[in-house]
């Protein structure tokens, strides 16, 4: 998962939608774990608000 997402960020830095500042290998570890712990959360009690708390929060760690 984590080698698609670095060439996912990879293709949208080069087209300018992420910073420049930041190599895609980072936010791509960060989106891979991310991920697998929202599956948790929402395997285990973590209801659509939390989540979508999650979600909102990361955007702001990506951004």
């Amino acid at each position: 998962m984590e080698g698609t997402l670095v060439g996912a960020l990879g293709r949208a830095r080069a087209r300018g939608e992420l910073s420049a500042d930041k190599g895609p290998a980072g936010p791509a570890r960060f989106l891979a774990a991310f991920v697998q712990g929202l599956r948790v959360m929402g395997n285990v009690h973590a209801g659509r608000a939390f989540l979508e708390s999650a979600v909102s929060s990361a955007l702001v760690v990506l951004n």
